[in-house]
């Protein structure tokens, strides 16, 4: 509960799975789960984008020890947040499957530069 209130974009993602992935849940998870756009607020944005910075300042150390597999998956979850963030303040709501889940998986192969993605 603190963590959703906090808005962590962990619990936030959880909170916003598609009916078919959930196997149970408890009386508390369903009404957790009917009230979920309560825990999208203002604080969402500082919450998520401030992950995505994290992701980017993950980055830079990663590219220059030649370590660019790790380096390119920090740069799809820098991609994935943002665009996230920008969903819960135009939408209110958190996409967890993916539209965009191919070019997510473009970036993590490379296919963007570390300039584009600044």
């Amino acid at each position: 509960m603190k963590l959703a209130g906090d808005a962590n974009p962990n619990i936030l993602e959880l909170l916003f799975v598609s009916n078919e992935h959930i196997l149970t849940m408890t009386e508390a998870g369903e009404r957790l789960r009917a009230n979920r756009n309560l825990f999208l607020s203002q604080k969402a944005l500082h919450t998520v984008s401030g992950y995505a910075f994290a992701q980017l300042k993950l980055l830079r150390p990663k590219m220059e020890l030649g370590s660019c597999k790790k380096a390119l998956k920090h740069a799809m979850h820098l991609v994935r947040l943002m665009r996230m963030c920008k969903e819960i303040l135009i939408t209110c709501e958190v996409v967890v499957k993916r539209p965009d889940r191919e070019e997510l998986l473009a970036i993590r192969n490379g296919a963007w530069s570390y300039y584009k993605l600044i």
